[in-house]
């Protein structure tokens, strides 16, 4: 009986094909939780960002003093509590001393309407401002502005 060499079996080649056919799982696996998922973290994204951005824009438009730019960015039911035109506006904070020359944004709450706060600076002293937003269609508005004070108290944890 002759010796017949030892039996080489193509492990190597099995080992390249499990890795392959694993990378196409993970790919595959990746692109559907993307597909069905990502919409969701978009949209969870876009309700926070949304109004972060609007507050943002209305005390950037203060700070450049462009009345009519943060005026069209109040709701339309507060309007008149706003000085009723741009220029009504003006005279409103002018006359509060709500003139600010910076502001830093701080939090922002988010449920059916939003709360923001930050700091800002009014002829050369830091207030506390918040300011409430209310969805309007697809923009996010101002629905009303305090300043004062009074440091934004933390919210508990759960």
């Amino acid at each position: 009986m002759a010796n017949s060499p030892p039996r080489r079996g193509c492990f190597g080649r099995s080992i390249v094909t499990v890795v392959l056919v694993l990378i196409v799982a993970v790919v595959i696996c990746g692109g559907l939780a993307y597909v069905i998922v990502g919409p969701a973290i978009s949209t969870a994204f876009n309700s926070v960002a949304a109004p972060i951005s609007a507050n943002n824009d209305f005390m950037n438009a203060l700070i450049a003093k462009d009345y009519t730019k943060a005026y069209g960015l109040i709701h339309s039911t507060q309007q008149n509590s706003f000085g009723g035109s741009p220029q009504g506006m003006q005279k409103v904070f002018s006359a509060k001393g709500w003139a600010p020359s910076s502001y830093t944004f701080a939090n922002i709450q988010v449920g059916t309407d939003a709360i923001a706060n930050g700091s800002a600076v009014f002829n050369g002293a830091t207030q506390y401002v918040y300011i409430s937003l209310r969805k309007d269609g697809d923009a996010w508005k101002i629905l009303g502005l305090d300043i004062n004070g009074n440091a934004p108290t933390a919210t508990p944890s759960s």
